[in-house]
């Protein structure tokens, strides 16, 4: 088994309608459920379309209301990351939900652990909405001093509709205009990342509530600052509109299928040349000022980092814990051992990876874990072993972290097999390369 005792260490060191809804009533069923509250606001039952009972084309379209624009409770914090950094969040308060909420799009932004978790949500007239994805825990501070509060929040892809529902430039809010706002810009219309419910409610909130001098405006003193709601007079408001808004989310989702099934069908041309994103164009400029040939004519290249290489921490611990788990898997089948140690001597001979020194390397340097998923019934490669450049450092910081991911490389095979069917006579020249990605050489 010496031959496998072996980490494999990087080669180089240096390298996210307008009307008031009635509250619903949670309702009891078989499967674990919430009930929300659910006006066109919030989680609203007007986002899923009635199969059954389909919107119709000629909902009325009046844009002119006699009714006061309403101001929702809304704050600004920053959302905490377990990798030690935050993104700034937009908060719906809202006692009329049972439980809490937070977007998909948030999770995967803060790299959040969730747990498996299913709730149906149950919107008005008892009628089923949507189910949630999953639950997780996320910290929450304030953007005005050191306060936070953990959350527990269930997942949903979508939470409501960008609010405030209407625009206005200025408003007078009268005396609480001389308190720190949670949310400056409670005028601004732009989209919701978490609804705190009833469940979190109690722990944001304080005891000062205040009421506005000369207008009906309600303020209230929470973990995240003074939140404001009620009816507001703005003469400069875009109109509400009342019965358009089931129709317009309608069509937003049809408008969603609509668009995707256009990607779907679009042949692409493989001449075409597309703009890059500024990521990618960072790569490309990084490529051609550092990378170079040797004398065998292969490219060596530097890992694009968009995060110093200090950031890793210690993995050399985690690396050899996963070899030693290798180890014992590989001493209680032969044949597996065999493949491991000839894979692991291939890759020695061929200059991939080399023996990791006692002595631990100079930082930053990062250990890549690896393992072995082996399959009998493959005709060619029974064994593939994996690296894991994920595996975090004692930082939190893995390997994947630190690089620009850069544009993809490899053509889509749909692409590829309708590219051929646009031309009469196709002819094959060449061959396949050889561990392609393999040849190319970090500096």
């Amino acid at each position: 088994m010496e031959d496998v005792e072996k980490l494999e260490k990087l080669n180089s060191t240096t390298p996210a309608s307008t009307s008031t809804a009635e509250e619903s009533k949670s309702t009891q069923q078989q499967k674990s459920t919430a009930s929300a509250n659910v006006n066109n606001h919030r989680i609203g039952a007007h986002e899923k379309i009635n199969e059954n009972h389909p919107s119709s084309s000629i909902i009325n379209n009046q844009r002119h209301s006699t009714q006061p624009s309403v101001l929702l409770v809304t704050a600004l914090v920053k959302a905490a990351s377990p990798r030690g950094y935050s993104i700034d969040a937009r908060v719906l308060i809202d006692q009329g939900s049972e439980i809490s909420f937070i977007t998909d799009n948030l999770v995967h932004q803060l790299h959040l652990k969730r747990a498996h978790s299913t709730l149906e949500l149950i919107g008005i007239g008892g009628t089923p909405s949507r189910t949630t994805r999953g639950v997780v825990s996320v910290v929450l501070q304030s953007n005005m001093g050191n306060q936070r509060v953990e959350i527990t929040a269930h997942i949903l892809k979508k939470l409501t509709t960008r609010l405030p529902s209407f625009s206005c430039s200025t408003t007078r809010i009268g005396s609480l205009q001389d308190f720190q706002l949670a949310d400056p810009d409670y005028l601004k219309p732009g989209p919701i990342d978490i609804i705190i419910g009833s469940d979190n409610y109690g722990r944001i909130i304080k005891e000062k509530v205040i009421k506005s001098t000369s207008t009906q405006l309600v303020g209230q003193q929470t973990a995240f600052g003074l939140i404001i709601s009620g009816p507001i007079n703005c003469h400069s408001c875009s109109p509400r509109i009342s019965s358009t808004a089931v129709r317009n989310s309608a069509n937003e989702q049809l408008l969603e299928l609509l668009q995707k099934f256009w990607v779907q069908e679009e042949i692409n041309n493989s001449m075409e040349c597309h703009e890059l994103s500024p990521e990618d164009h960072q790569c490309e400029m990084h490529f051609k000022s550092t990378h170079s040939r040797d004398e065998t004519g292969r490219y060596v290249v530097r890992l694009p980092l968009k995060t110093s290489a200090t950031a890793l921490g210690d993995s050399r611990l985690k690396a050899t814990r996963q070899l030693h788990s290798v180890m014992r898997r590989l001493q209680k089948d032969e044949a597996h051992s065999a493949l491991y140690k000839a894979f692991i001597n291939e890759y020695q001979q061929l200059n991939h990876l080399q023996e990791a020194p006692e002595t631990p390397e100079p930082s930053p340097a990062y250990y890549l874990p690896h393992h072995g998923v082996l399959r009998d019934d493959a005709v060619t490669t029974k064994l593939r072993v994996v690296f894991n450049g994920s595996s975090a450092s004692s930082t939190g910081i893995s390997l994947n972290d630190i690089p620009y991911p850069g544009e993809k490389l490899q053509v889509d095979a749909v692409n590829v097999l309708t590219w051929v069917r646009k031309h009469q006579f196709v002819s094959h020249e060449g061959g396949e390369i050889l561990k392609l990605f393999l040849n190319v050489i970090s500096n």
